[in-house]
């Protein structure tokens, strides 16, 4: 009967642990800051192209404030789902369409960074 009480308190104690998991699609993941600098970099890069002259200095800046944004709306990964910043970015290297909620995300960091597109 001990054994079996504490085989039981054991389990209990346990149980919790499992359950109090992050979820896979919670945003705890910080960008790696490679990824960050390749964003920064092809956003600012795509931000001259629409919009030639100006200032190359504020485009970079904007890019910062979106992909910051982003890292506070979307997680970088996940192991389930195609909506990360990881598929997100793959679609558009294999240049396939960003998927919906990404693009909301998106949207929503550029019209807090004021930057159109």
């Amino acid at each position: 009967m001990r054994k079996t009480l504490t085989a039981l308190v054991a389990v209990l104690a346990i149980a919790p642990a499992g359950c109090a998991r992050t979820p896979d699609n919670a945003n705890t993941e910080k960008y790696p800051p490679e990824a960050k600098t390749n964003f920064v970099n092809k956003c600012t890069s795509e931000a001259a192209k629409t919009s030639p002259g100006g200032d190359e200095a504020q485009r970079k800046k904007s890019c910062e404030c979106v992909v910051d944004e982003l890292e506070k709306r979307l997680p970088y990964d996940r192991k389930q789902g195609v909506d990360s910043f990881k598929d997100a970015d793959t679609a558009i290297r294999d240049g396939k369409p960003v998927p919906a909620s990404v693009n909301d995300d998106l949207k929503a960091a550029r019209d807090t960074c004021g930057q159109r597109g």
